[in-house]
């Protein structure tokens, strides 16, 4: 379709509201005509996909605002009521220019851009908009206007005055020019108050005038008890909690600089600060019991006693470490690699982000890795080699059914058929749209079918995405097949290399070293697999080191008898 230039248009209404587009009276829309002609000139008829476009300037820039509609154009002319699919805001028309552009269909857009001017009452509206002299803002809104308090604290007079009383000792003072009222005290009540003596930890006090008591900065606080400097509890349950107590558990009342204690129907909660590991805590209910610390050996640790599963976040080897009862471990921030996690069970592993792969899979027995869903490529998959599996279609209960890719030194393409000779012995084959601009190289194969065809040959090769057959007898069903080598620019950039010679680091290293009657160590990514092997050494240093920690955490949890009796004179 030739380009269409709008060659007349003709803006009828232009509406701008000086509040807001609520009022019912006030049409949201924007009545536009305009004349639709083709390149030659020729007036346009049936139905035309427009956008519309509102600028701020008259060319480049970004439309403030746009919609798309299906238009009926009859003989050139069409009509069409702006903001009916795309609601206007009179925010758009706020006195700066504004320009409109149209769009037909794919098109560029028209040019020159139309701009919006006003009709001759829109200036009654614009005197509406600055209410006189005055700018809107200077106005309250109708309904904005706060009510008069004719109330206080529940005391009303039907809208009237409420009056302030004196009371005993309290004086008020209205001021009308400084628009305030003064309520303060006039005396004070019997007895005197003859000194201020500062106590332990404040400071100030005196025995005339004003006085003033501080805390004192430092606030120090000393004993020379067992006893905890600061205690409180609570009276209707045992919770409770001490500072700066001295010796012990953390799970004794005189263990930690700040311990605290909870007992609920869920479970008992306990923690301290400023205990050996910085901060402990401990939970012990039905569930189970877990606790952990922040600030010992490790950034933190924890452990839940019922499964023995552990962890812990910041030691010197790995950001982050965790383990399972059946020896399932993972972890985080390796200083080879960003995640690392092993099946025990299986031998089974992997990583994340090495210096080799982004991601890495291992396994002896089973699948190194799965996908149970569509996975996507954007570079080239590498593989010794690939299948297809499907339930088997004739025993799909009790077999798979598994066929090999079709290998090819070339990116190749395949395409075939079956066509119907014509009256002549002859049929053209047609391609996809896309054929020749996807391929190169084309080769051809034809096979009659019901009868043999010395003579069938190619008669065009492929041009215009087609060829011909030709040399059949009339009605031969043909079989065909093309194939061609793609030549798309992801193609001609990522050629398959057929041969190549192996790195310096995999010269004497086979892929597979198995199949050659070679050890281990001599496959291409053994660096991966001795990687593993460290990593689980690694682990079992980590795993002593884990049971060191948390033999002194049950150490220190068993509660010396004295500090028992402490606990429970306290």
């Amino acid at each position: 379709m030739k380009r269409k230039t709008a060659v007349k248009a003709v803006l009828l209404v232009v509406i701008l509201l000086a509040g807001s587009w609520a009022s019912a009276q006030i049409p949201q829309l924007i009545n536009y005509q305009g004349y639709l002609a083709n390149g030659d000139g020729n007036p346009v008829t049936g139905t035309r996909s427009i956008e519309f476009r509102i600028y701020n300037t008259a060319s480049g820039g970004t439309a403030i605002w746009s919609e798309t509609q299906s238009v009926t154009v009859l003989d050139g002319v069409f009509s069409v009521l702006l903001g009916s699919v795309n609601p206007l805001s009179y925010t758009l028309f706020n006195g700066s220019d504004r320009f409109l552009a149209l769009k037909v269909g794919s098109d560029s857009e028209m040019t020159p851009r139309t701009r919006l001017v006003s009709v001759g009452y829109a200036f009654r509206a614009n005197q509406a908009d600055s209410l006189g002299d005055n700018a809107a803002d200077d106005f309250i809104e109708a309904g904005s206007i706060p009510d008069i308090i004719s109330s206080i604290d529940g005391v009303s007079n039907n809208g009237g005055n409420v009056d302030l009383v004196e009371g005993s000792n309290i004086t008020i003072t209205p001021n009308d020019a400084a628009n305030t009222i003064t309520i303060a005290a006039a005396g004070g009540g019997g007895g005197d108050i003859t000194a201020v003596t500062a106590g332990t930890g404040l400071t100030g006090g005196g025995n005339s005038g004003d006085v003033t008591l501080s805390v004192a900065k430092p606030l120090e606080l000393s004993s020379n008890t067992i006893s905890p400097l600061i205690k409180a509890s609570y009276s209707l349950s045992v919770s409770h909690g001490f500072i700066s107590s001295l010796g012990g558990s953390p799970s004794s009342t005189v263990g930690g600089a700040v311990y605290g204690k909870e007992y609920s129907i869920g479970g008992n909660f306990e923690g301290a600060l400023g205990y050996n590991g910085g901060v402990y805590g401990e939970y012990s209910g039905i569930g189970g019991e877990t606790h952990g610390m922040l600030g010992c050996s490790y950034g933190a640790f924890g452990i839940e006693e019922t499964s023995n599963n552990y962890g812990y976040l910041g030691s010197t080897d790995n950001g982050a470490y965790g383990e399972n009862t059946t020896g399932n471990y993972g972890i985080l921030g390796h200083s080879d690699c960003g995640v690392y996690g092993k099946h025990t069970g299986s031998g089974n592993y992997g990583y994340f982000g090495s210096n080799h792969y982004g991601v890495y899979g291992a396994s002896s027995s089973s699948y190194a890795g799965r996908f149970s869903g569509d996975v996507k490529i954007t570079g080239t998959l590498s593989k010794g080699g690939g299948s297809f599996m499907i339930d088997h279609p004739l025993d799909p209960t009790n077999k798979y059914l598994q066929h090999s890719f079709v290998e090819s030194p070339d990116m190749m393409n395949v395409y075939n058929g079956n066509i119907i000779l014509d009256g002549n012995g002859e049929a053209i084959v047609s391609l996809p749209d896309y054929f020749e601009a996807l391929n190169r190289d084309f080769r051809y194969q034809l096979t009659a079918i019901g009868a043999p065809a010395p003579n069938l040959y190619i008669a065009e090769e492929i041009t215009g995405n087609q060829f011909t057959i030709a040399g059949g007898e009339p009605g031969m069903k043909v079989s065909w097949q093309v194939t061609g080598i793609r030549q798309d620019v992801w193609a001609d950039e990522n050629r398959i290399q057929v041969e190549v010679d192996k790195v310096d680091q995999e010269r004497g290293k086979y892929l597979y070293p198995e199949l050659f009657g070679m050890p281990e160590t001599f496959r291409v990514d053994y660096y991966d697999f001795k990687m593993d092997k460290e990593i689980q050494q690694q682990v079992r240093k980590e795993k002593q080191k884990i049971q060191e920690q948390e033999k002194k955490l049950s150490e220190d949890y068993e509660k010396p008898q004295e500090l028992k009796s402490i606990r429970d004179k306290q």
